[in-house]
């Protein structure tokens, strides 16, 4: 039987960092993190890396050590990645916002069987003017998916 994988999303680097694990705080937290990547439990994808570069802080810094943990994709993500912008075509960022690897994190989830973990919610209803929330997303195409909390209670992970 395969372990189960988990894709981290861009938020919960991001929001982990600079909001609710600042690393001189919970110095724990990014270390449990860095021991699920080397164990293969955890890892993001290369369209996660792009995204936190567009601000050059610590964070980036951390990531940057850390570059083995962001998987390019394969001719099958890019196939998923076709098929998730054929049956959500407003997915894709909208006039540049911040959320352009959004749909990469699920078509690599797709491809690889991995569960994404991100700190967005689920929407009540999807608004056709605006890109579906990732965990609408995931629900419709069969990826499961997990709030980092959920995620680190189970890998075990005590803070």
């Amino acid at each position: 039987m395969e372990k189960q994988r988990f894709l981290l999303d861009t938020s919960v680097f991001i929001n982990g960092w600079r909001k609710h694990y600042p690393i001189d705080v919970f110095p724990s937290f990014w270390r449990s993190l860095e021991k699920l990547f080397n164990d293969g439990i955890a890892f993001s994808c290369w369209e996660v890396l792009e995204e936190i570069r567009q601000r050059d802080d610590e964070l980036l810094e951390w990531v940057k050590a850390r570059q083995h943990i962001f998987e390019k994709p394969t001719e099958d993500t890019t196939f998923q990645m076709q098929y998730l912008m054929h049956s959500f075509p407003n997915f894709a960022a909208i006039g540049g916002s911040t959320n352009a690897a959004d749909p990469w994190v699920i078509a690599h989830a797709r491809q690889a069987k991995a569960t994404v973990v991100t700190c967005e919610e689920i929407a009540d209803k999807i608004k056709p003017t605006k890109p579906p929330k990732m965990p609408n997303v995931c629900e419709m195409v069969g990826v499961e998916w997990k709030s980092p909390i959920e995620f680190l209670k189970q890998c075990n992970v005590v803070l």
